[in-house]
């Protein structure tokens, strides 16, 4: 048995009415609500995670079609806090325009495409640096015992 799935489809001239309409129709936040109370935090400690497309950004378009519009993500975040919702973060993953442009961090990334975490009150995280600490630590360590991350010599 699987559980329901709803598909909202907008169209017009009104983006930020539209997703808002789109997260009525979906119950984006009754779901969100019962995620909640299933966590047994509150909304302080409760996290959102919002992981948009930021890393295709090379230069503005007008209307973005190869990156996720900022002003509906920054939107998305004014209704989270509006909600109550504290711990809020805006999650991406370097690729690789790193390998050939530099400055191409998430956090960067983020500042120049205009994404304004101060003033919407979100973190944004770079998953490529935040995932390779514990592997960075784990080669260290096994490098400090002469094994590797299989626990073979390296």
């Amino acid at each position: 048995m699987s559980a329901e799935v709803k598909v909202s489809v907008q169209k017009g001239d009104h983006k930020l009415e539209l997703l808002d309409e789109a997260l009525r129709l979906a119950d984006f936040f009754d779901h969100l609500e019962a995620s909640l109370k299933a966590s047994g935090k509150g909304k302080a400690d409760f996290s959102v995670v919002v992981k948009p497309n930021i890393m295709m950004f090379s230069h503005k378009e007008t209307p973005p079609a190869t990156y996720t519009d900022m002003e509906l993500v920054e939107h998305l975040f004014d209704l989270l806090r509006g909600e109550g919702y504290e711990n809020l973060k805006l999650v991406e993953s370097q690729n690789v325009y790193g390998n050939w442009y530099q400055n191409r961090g998430v956090v960067n990334v983020a500042r120049i495409s205009d994404h304004r975490p101060d003033l919407h009150g979100y973190e944004v995280v770079d998953l490529t640096e935040e995932s390779a600490l514990p592997v960075r630590r784990q080669v260290a360590e096994g490098a400090l015992r002469g094994k590797g991350l299989a626990g073979r010599r390296l």
